[in-house]
């Protein structure tokens, strides 16, 4: 089995809006630029998209442009996690992390952030709020049946975890 050795630095958009308003945070990505590649996702992006005053808007996104060095933003989580997968089942030599075409539309935004006029930004509301009824409904759903799992384990089995 081929292993992956990933030397990266995931930032999301809590970080984005610490760096922002912390001063002292563009040298902490100098000192990490020195030994680690810095991502950030297309997630990220539609969720610093959907931050409702202009002026912070574009100053996040300016940042996160700056510290994503003009590369593609990776791909969905999800997608991430699927492509893996797949690359560790077919033994592949390389794994495509940034995000498709499919999210074009917001690689267009971040390399002009002043293109996102209003109707923009209400898709990008709107998309971040099915998103986190995703993630909740997810979690809600799922919570009870990994409760009883849990619960149905040894004291050995469990502490392992």
């Amino acid at each position: 089995m081929r292993k992956f050795k990933i030397v990266i630095c995931y930032f999301d958009t809590s970080v984005i809006n610490r760096l922002l308003d912390d001063q002292s945070g563009l040298d902490l990505i100098k000192k990490l630029r020195k030994s680690l590649k810095i991502y950030l996702s297309v997630f990220t992006f539609a969720e610093i998209m959907a931050t409702s005053q202009h002026e912070r808007r574009l100053k996040l996104l300016m940042l996160a442009k700056d510290i994503n060095e003009n590369y593609r933003p990776l791909a969905m989580p999800g997608d991430l996690l699927k492509r893996s997968l797949k690359a560790i089942q077919t033994d592949a030599k390389d794994l495509n992390i940034l995000m498709g075409p499919e999210w074009d539309g917001v690689w267009v935004a971040l390399r002009d952030p002043q293109l996102i006029d209003e109707e923009s930004l209400l898709e990008s509301i709107q998309w971040k709020r099915q998103q986190e009824k995703w993630y909740q409904d997810m979690h809600d759903g799922g919570r009870l049946d990994i409760q009883k799992a849990l619960i149905a384990l040894s004291q050995a089995e469990r502490m392992r975890i």
